[in-house]
């Protein structure tokens, strides 16, 4: 079967695939009173650039990172 040019299959293994890039999350906005919720794409970074991130935040972050 083929779906605008595209076999079926590829396009749903495109998706599943999409699926698997989507996020979503909710958390309480005090200041709104009201539930928000955050959703896109995520991505993987490299080690070394999330090594660096680490460790260009205060030390109180980066224990609060630890232990979440």
């Amino acid at each position: 079967m083929v779906l605008s040019g595209i076999p079926i299959m590829k396009v749903e293994r495109h998706v599943s695939y999409l699926k698997t890039l989507m996020h979503h999350f909710f958390f309480y906005w005090d200041g709104l009173h009201q539930q928000v919720r955050v959703e896109g794409l995520v991505q993987n970074v490299p080690d070394e650039e999330s090594k660096q991130y680490f460790h260009s935040r205060p030390r109180g972050s980066q224990t609060g990172a630890i232990l979440s």
